[in-house]
């Protein structure tokens, strides 16, 4: 009974963070659950186009399947 509740804990704490879909150096998807938003999809995504030297610039969120979308762009070209 114990395994089963810490299973159900672990769970519901990992159905709260978004994750990082991959993606190129252009863009990036990141999937989201329930409890996350755009801001901690943009703090990964950005983790993401730094590899390319590259700001994320947000395009458009999916909510089936659940997911936020950014671009890679040159970080003189974000305005």
């Amino acid at each position: 009974m114990k395994n089963i509740a810490l299973f159900t804990l672990i769970l519901i704490i990992s159905s709260c963070t978004s994750t990082y879909g991959g993606g190129s150096s252009d863009a990036v998807k990141i999937y989201t659950s329930t409890f996350s938003n755009t801001e901690d999809s943009q703090k990964k995504a950005q983790t993401h186009c730094d590899k390319f030297n590259k700001d994320a610039k947000f395009l458009r969120s999916s909510r089936v399947p659940a997911y936020d979308e950014f671009q890679c762009v040159d970080r003189a070209k974000l305005d």
